[in-house]
């Protein structure tokens, strides 16, 4: 019985995956029921040959591939589809995540949060990632009133029911612990390990940024007024 499903996005990362799977597994060898779903964006790489030749030493790694790059957002939702476990982790694949501090994220779903973010407190990222990212976090602090310290992060735990109940069209699922708290969820952020880039250069280039800010004004509208927020179905769920 499948209880833990990791999704890893994956473009281009065919360096850094060796590693990745290996502390993966480490950080869960003693929890039993768990799989990983690795999702090939397109890569023009050699990811796709590197995770079916991981797959053949781990089996429990599956693997989606994506003929064409069709972006972060539609890879973690491919792999939502198919994940079996209740609860569902989701990182980034470039090492910059440590697998291990899943075990402090757990620990607080334990505890009875529904949804657990990592805040990287100390971030290995350009000056201007992380200046942006501080714009944008203490914006949405200001339109929330919530004093969210790294909303963007992609280290994150999960129940199922909250990714039942989330919008994950787009690029909204960057916002889960917005909708997730607007929705009545219980949630929280965990100060994690966060570790220099090793492999590869970064994905999300400044223009990415801006639309993170614009993205997340956008998303303050639909909370503006009504109470309400839009969800993936087009119903209309009135915040608890």
């Amino acid at each position: 019985m499948i209880k833990y499903s990791w999704i890893l996005p994956v473009k281009n990362e065919d360096q850094s995956l060796p590693q990745l799977i290996t502390e993966i597994g480490r950080a869960m060898k003693k929890r039993s029921g768990w799989e990983i779903i690795a999702i090939n964006d397109g890569s023009e790489d050699l990811s796709p040959i590197t995770l079916t030749y991981l797959s053949s030493l781990t089996p429990q790694l599956k693997l989606i591939n994506f003929r064409t790059a069709q972006g972060k957002w539609a890879a973690l939702r491919a792999g939502f589809e198919v994940a079996r476990g209740r609860i569902i982790i989701t990182s980034d694949s470039d090492l910059q995540d440590d697998p291990l501090e899943v075990n402090k994220l757990l620990a607080k779903i334990n505890h009875g949060f529904d949804l657990v973010s990592g805040w990287r407190k100390i971030r290995y990222d350009s000056s201007y990632k992380r200046w942006i990212s501080r714009f944008g976090n203490q914006l949405a602090a200001i339109l929330s009133g919530q004093p969210f310290l790294d909303l963007n992060s992609s280290f994150k735990v999960y129940k199922r029911e909250v990714l039942a109940e989330i919008p994950k069209h787009g690029s909204l699922l960057r916002f889960s612990l917005l909708f997730a708290k607007k929705l009545g969820f219980k949630v929280c952020e965990v100060s994690v390990n966060h570790r220099p880039r090793t492999y590869g250069k970064s994905k999300f280039g400044l223009v990415k940024y801006l639309r993170i800010i614009y993205d997340l004004i956008l998303v303050m509208l639909l909370f503006t007024g009504s109470g309400r927020v839009g969800l993936d179905s087009g119903r209309l769920r009135r915040a608890k």
